[in-house]
């Protein structure tokens, strides 16, 4: 982290809570910012980081699912390269998360995932449920 990314922000502690913060600081060789920074980024990881963890969660579902599906190798074989083509895509806008990827993108990506995850049984559709959660019935 380099010091044009930081912010100054200046508070008050309890004595008792800074004399906590500065021997857990020293035990990890690291200043008291340091370790008031490591303490905050584990209780509020970034948001990108846990949307990044669940797709690959569902895609090693998805993958793992397709092996014991009960349908023809061909189909099986399709499916897995259509998984693996859904997962780097997935991989590339999470790479570079400020680069040229657009919501024609995620719209490909949102439908690919459908299909899979519907095929595979790892993801249920429950259209009366949609119907009502959306006010038709």
């Amino acid at each position: 982290m380099d010091r044009e990314s930081l912010s100054p922000f200046k508070m008050n502690l309890p004595t008792e809570l800074k004399n906590r913060i500065s021997a857990a600081a020293r035990a990890n060789h690291r200043s008291v910012s340091g370790e008031i920074i490591a303490a905050l980024e584990e209780a509020y990881p970034a948001p990108a980081a846990q949307g990044w963890d669940a797709w690959s969660d569902l895609m090693a579902a998805i993958r793992d699912r397709i092996r014991y599906l009960d349908v023809p190798f061909e189909e099986k074989k399709q499916m897995d390269a259509e998984a693996a083509q859904l997962q780097q895509m997935v991989e590339a806008i999470a790479s570079d998360p400020d680069g040229e990827h657009d919501a024609e993108d995620g719209a490909r990506i949102a439908s690919m995932l459908l299909k899979l995850g519907t095929e595979t049984g790892v993801m249920k559709i429950d259209y009366e449920g949609a119907a009502k959660a959306d006010g038709k019935e």
